[in-house]
């Protein structure tokens, strides 16, 4: 890898707005009422089981998070921190979806979700 391209991976700036994205597109999927999500993205309510995308956007959401922590110096922590701050997003995501027509907060999810950030913090990158 080139020195360009390992300075833009370890930018610190970069990776935190690759969280805020991530992020932002969680909370717009969690804004959408299941009709909606149905007619927006059929294939993954179809293919993908509830559980199994919770799993899935709180393993790469932590992955990110991690990074981000790695590159802005929280090195000892990141492991931690990242599961502690996905897991709070959680939390937070299962209470907008109190206020959004059809959504409900569900235990279930923030546990997955739970799991899911923690599992991610396995893989040793």
């Amino acid at each position: 890898m080139n020195k360009e391209a390992k300075k833009l991976i370890n930018n610190p700036f970069l990776n935190w707005l690759a969280v805020i994205a991530f992020a932002t597109i969680i909370f717009a999927f969690s804004s959408m009422t299941p009709a909606r999500l149905e007619k927006e993205a059929p294939s993954l309510v179809i293919l993908i089981p509830d559980w199994g995308a919770h799993f899935l956007e709180y393993f790469i959401f932590a992955l990110l998070i991690y990074r981000a922590l790695f590159v802005s110096g929280y090195k000892s922590k990141a492991v931690y921190l990242a599961v502690l701050i996905a897991f709070l997003y959680g939390i937070t995501d299962e209470v907008h979806q109190l206020f959004v027509p059809g959504r409900v907060f569900d235990l279930k999810d923030t546990i997955v979700n739970f799991i899911g950030a923690a599992a991610a913090q396995t893989i040793k990158y």
